[in-house]
């Protein structure tokens, strides 16, 4: 019973012993590893008891017709239509509950498609501490295949996937920390104080302080704002709660609105510190106070709900701390970033010269703490050089220059040639390559 196939795909169960001690810990965690975000698998501890929950995220037919963009994109027209459609679709639905032939007792939550036609369907359950098993996660994840064959009318819509349970699905990325993160001293500093004002709360409660509400990131693409989020998470010894727009954004009139409204009303109920970050932000909130239309009035909307929702967190649940990110700064309104709502503010650029040979330094050397045993870089590796060549290239770019020099010599070395460890001209060569296709 070590794995299954199941949707033209294979799920390996060897590490379900593994997850199910793990969900003794307090607060949901994903304990299902894969391609992709069709599938999703929550294991954790709330009240005394296992919750569980499954998540299958796929896309209804014919969402990407003539008649799709002409509901999302006309003004005058698509409120109709969305009116109407409420009317025959109306909110998330709960079915009866189901039950597994391990005993658990199963709900699903129908789910209303995004604007994108992207719908995601639950799974919901709770079980006594200490009774769920491997064949009883087996039993809830061939009923979130069923809901995804259901919903997408394909019986095998995950062909060729592979997803294996894990005591932790994180990647080695999830566990980074600030100390890991080179080139950005100046925001890790202030990061820092974050985290030490979440530490001692005690102090700041002596001296009647109030520790940072919000954070808003902004810079270009790859310098790392999301990771720092993330950073930020595992230094409070809490999690991160990561809000999309296709989580909020929605179709139907006033949907938008409650998703919000949503998102913060399970944030004041969180128990253990939690970074709620807004990857994105712009995408959410960026025509705040300049409506055009219906599409633009809608997040206007969100936007004031934001707003309300900001004022009162920190007094409603002092274990959150929002993290806003954009690209884009100058599309956000300055009204919903304004002290007291995002307090620090925190410009992310491209690293300069010197920053690139940190990052560079704390990228090869994690390489090395990798893999131990196997020599994986050349003597002859000259960070300084690799520095002054990637001029331009954000940590991001340079995280791949590592990645295609690796994945170089494992193809020569599985199509039986000889492979020897990664050399100064090798970076060189990839970094050229990385930059030639940038220009």
């Amino acid at each position: 019973m070590d794995s299954f196939e199941a949707a033209g795909a294979r799920f390996d169960l060897s590490a379900a012993e593994g997850a199910l001690a793990q969900a003794q810990q307090p607060g949901l965690r994903p304990v299902l590893a894969g391609p992709g975000k069709e599938l999703a698998l929550l294991l954790g501890t709330v009240d005394g008891q296992i919750r569980i929950e499954g998540r299958v995220t796929t896309r209804e037919p014919g969402f990407d017709g003539p008649l799709h963009q002409f509901m999302i994109g006309t003004d005058y027209v698509a409120p109709v239509f969305e009116a109407l459609g409420r009317l025959f679709e109306g909110e998330s639905r709960t079915g009866e509950p189901t039950t597994t032939a391990t005993g658990i007792e199963v709900r699903t939550v129908t789910g209303r498609p995004l604007l994108d036609g992207r719908v995601t369907d639950r799974l919901l359950a709770t079980v006594a501490s200490g009774s769920l098993t491997a064949q009883g996660l087996r039993d809830v994840l061939d009923l979130l295949v069923a809901l995804g064959i259901r919903r997408t009318g394909n019986e095998r819509f995950l062909q060729g996937k592979a997803f294996r349970i894990a005591d932790s699905v994180a990647p080695a990325k999830d566990d980074v920390r600030l100390d890991d993160l080179g080139g950005l001293d100046a925001v890790v500093s202030q990061l820092r104080d974050v985290a030490d004002s979440f530490r001692h709360p005690e102090v700041m409660a002596r001296w009647g302080a109030r520790r940072p509400q919000g954070i808003l990131m902004w810079g270009p693409p790859g310098t790392g704002k999301t990771t720092l989020a993330r950073a930020l998470a595992n230094e409070i010894g809490g999690t991160l709660r990561e809000i999309r727009s296709n989580e909020i954004l929605d179709r139907w009139m006033g949907a938008s609105e409650r998703n919000i409204a949503k998102v913060f009303a399970e944030a004041r109920g969180y128990r253990e510190p939690t970074v709620l970050l807004f990857d994105e932000f712009d995408s959410i909130v960026s025509y705040a106070g300049r409506p055009q239309g219906s599409a633009d009035q809608a997040i206007n909307s969100v936007a004031g709900i934001f707003k309300q929702e900001m004022n009162t967190l920190i007094e409603a649940n002092p274990q959150v701390i929002v993290v806003a990110t954009t690209n884009f700064p100058d599309r956000v309104d300055e009204s919903l970033i304004r002290s007291g709502r995002f307090d620090i503010k925190l410009a992310v650029p491209l690293p300069g010269r010197a920053a690139r040979a940190d990052i560079l330094t704390k990228q090869l050397d994690a390489l090395r703490r990798h893999h131990p045993t196997f020599q994986l870089l050349a003597e002859d590796i000259s960070v300084a050089e690799l520095a002054e060549r990637a001029a331009g290239l954000s940590g991001a770019d340079l995280a791949e220059v590592l990645r295609r020099a690796q994945l170089e010599k494992a193809m020569t070395e599985a199509r039986g040639g000889q492979a020897g460890p990664i050399t100064q001209a090798d970076l060189l060569h990839a970094i050229s390559r990385l930059s030639g296709a940038q220009t």
